[in-house]
């Protein structure tokens, strides 16, 4: 799965992924994080066969596009830069992706810290061993994104340190050591989320 990225200078960060969401959301699927707790206004824009996330910053915008293959990534890239570029009637922007990296390359997480939490932390429970076969079925290769178990036990320690209560707009929110959520995703717990909207 390819992953490409860009850094916009913009004193408007926020007013485009707006724009975008809005405009791009009546030909492909867009949404905005807003007054949810922890929402940081980013926004995501999904096409048929990828997406870019919006991140806006002190003084860019931050673009991460992912795609099934090649083809796709540079559709997502074109789409995207040539809507924001078009939007940008007050100043001019340069959006310079990153060469396309292979997702499935990349290391997110450190050898060092995946050992200490294979080592330390209880294998997945059944009902995370479910979710992982189910979501593989369901997404096939796209399924690579989904959390493994080891950033799902770091993930899970540090919800536990930090001492939260609800959950931005995540399904990775609903993992059996983190605390009840107030996700509105459809969590598989019962001990406490609430319903999806």
């Amino acid at each position: 799965m390819p992953i490409s990225t860009a850094e916009v200078a913009t004193e408007r960060p926020d007013r485009y992924v707006k724009q975008l969401v809005s405009h791009l959301g009546q030909l492909a699927t867009a949404e905005l994080a807003t007054a949810e707790v922890g929402a940081d206004g980013r926004g995501v824009i999904a096409l048929e066969r990828g997406q870019c996330v919006l991140t806006p910053g002190p003084a860019h915008l931050g673009l991460i596009a992912t795609a099934v293959d090649a083809d796709a990534l540079a559709r997502i890239q074109d789409v995207v830069a040539r809507h924001l570029v078009r939007f940008a009637t007050q100043e001019e922007l340069r959006v310079e992706w990153t060469e396309p990296a292979d997702g499935d390359a990349l290391e997110l997480v450190q050898p060092v810290v995946v050992d200490y939490l294979e080592t330390h932390c209880t294998p997945p429970d059944d009902l995370l061993t479910e979710l992982v076969v189910r979501t593989r079925e369901v997404a096939g290769h796209a399924a690579g994104m989904q959390i493994a178990h080891d950033e799902g036990a770091l993930l899970s320690m540090l919800v536990r340190l930090a001492g939260a209560r609800t959950a931005p707009r995540s399904s990775s929110a609903c993992s059996p050591d983190t605390p009840p959520c107030a996700s509105p995703v459809r969590c598989p717990r019962t001990d406490g989320c609430s319903p999806a909207t």
